[in-house]
C-alpha cells in the first residue's frame, strides 16, 4: 500500500512539473531583488534650444527592491559628447494590477542632477521605459524597438468609402545607428479591399497578422523621432501567420508616403500613409494596375499612457 501510495505522490509531482513547464508565463520572484539591464535608445534634447539627438546601444541597469517597492536605476548616457552615469537610489515605484509592470514619477531623486523622473518597468520582459531632465537636458529612454498598442487604424479607400480597426500592434525596430527603422504592422483588418478577379473587381474584407517593412528614414525631433519614406517595399502576411500552411504572403501592398511623428515625451504615435494594393504587374514585374488606399494611425506605447 505504501508503495502504491508513494507511486501516486511521485505521477502527480511530476505532472505538476510538467504543467509547470509548459507554461509560457514567467515565474518572476516577487519576494528578492531583481536586476535587469536593458539596451536602450537614448533621446537627448537641450531643454533652452531643442536641439536633439538619437544615441543607440547604451545599457541601463535597473535593481527592483519588492520590499520597499523602490528600484535603484544606473542612467547611462550622452551629454554634449560625453558618456556619463548617474545613479539614482530609493525611487518610489507602484504596482500595475496583475503585471509585472511598474511605475514611477517623482519631481526629485536621491542625485541631485535628476529631477523630474517617470517611466515604467516591466521585471517579466525585460523592458523600461522612463524619461527625465538632467544638466538642461531631457532624456527620454525606451526599447530600440519602439512598440505601440492597440493602434487606431482609419482606412479611406478610392470610392470614397471608409473603415477603422482599434486593435493593431506596431513596432519600429530602429537600427544601431539610429539613422533607419523597420515597420511592422500586426494585426490589421481591411474591410473594403478591391479584389480583382479575371474581369471582375469587388470590394471584400482582409485580415492581415502582419504587414512588415524596412529602410524608413529616422530623424530625431525635440520631443522625439520623425519616419518618413517615399516608397517602401512590404511583405504582407493574411490568413493565420502562426499556422505556415493556412498563411499567404504577397509583395503587393507597398507603403507609400510615409510620415509618422512619434513623440517619447508622451509615449505616443501619429502617421499617415497611402497603402498601395497592387492588382496587376507587367511583363517586367512592374505594377501597372492598382488600388490606393490612405491610412492614417495613432497609438500609445501601453494601452494608456505611462506618462499621462
Amino acid at each position: 500500500m505504501k508503495k502504491n501510495i508513494y507511486s501516486i505522490i511521485t505521477l502527480m509531482a511530476i505532472a505538476l512539473l510538467l504543467s509547470a513547464c509548459g507554461n509560457d508565463d514567467p515565474i518572476i520572484p516577487r519576494d528578492r531583488d531583481v536586476t535587469m539591464t536593458v539596451e536602450a535608445l537614448t533621446h537627448i534634447s537641450d531643454i533652452s534650444t531643442g536641439e536633439a539627438q538619437i544615441v543607440m546601444g547604451n545599457a541601463n541597469t535597473f535593481t527592483f527592491h519588492p520590499k520597499t517597492l523602490t528600484l535603484d536605476i544606473q542612467l547611462n548616457a550622452t551629454i554634449d559628447g560625453t558618456a556619463r552615469t548617474f545613479s539614482i537610489t530609493g525611487v518610489p515605484v507602484k504596482a500595475v494590477t496583475d503585471t509585472y509592470r511598474y511605475t514611477f514619477d517623482t519631481a526629485t531623486t536621491g542625485n541631485s542632477e535628476v529631477t523630474n523622473l517617470k517611466g515604467t518597468i516591466d521585471i517579466s520582459d525585460p523592458l523600461a521605459i522612463a524619461q527625465c531632465d538632467v544638466s538642461g537636458h531631457h532624456i527620454c529612454i525606451t526599447v530600440p524597438e519602439i512598440f505601440f498598442h492597440q493602434t487606431a487604424v482609419y482606412f479611406s479607400y478610392s470610392d470614397g468609402s471608409k473603415s477603422s480597426y482599434g486593435n493593431s500592434y506596431w513596432t519600429l525596430p530602429i537600427d544601431s545607428k539610429g539613422s533607419t527603422t523597420g515597420v511592422s504592422i500586426n494585426n490589421i483588418e481591411i474591410a473594403n479591399d478591391l479584389m480583382s478577379s479575371g474581369n471582375e473587381s469587388k470590394r471584400s474584407g482582409r485580415f492581415f497578422s502582419a504587414i512588415m517593412a524596412y529602410g524608413a528614414k529616422v530623424e530625431a525631433t525635440a520631443t522625439g523621432v520623425k519616419i518618413t519614406a517615399d516608397e517602401l517595399n512590404t511583405v504582407a502576411t493574411y490568413g493565420n501567420g502562426e499556422e505556415v500552411a493556412a498563411a499567404y504572403q504577397t509583395d503587393n501592398y507597398p507603403i507609400m508616403n510615409l510620415n509618422a511623428d512619434i513623440n517619447l515625451n508622451a509615449g505616443t504615435m501619429t502617421a499617415t500613409f497611402t497603402l498601395r494594393h497592387v492588382l496587376d504587374r507587367d511583363n517586367m514585374k512592374h505594377p501597372s494596375q492598382w488600388d490606393d488606399i490612405s491610412v492614417t494611425a495613432s497609438g500609445t506605447i501601453f494601452r494608456q499612457s505611462i506618462f499621462e
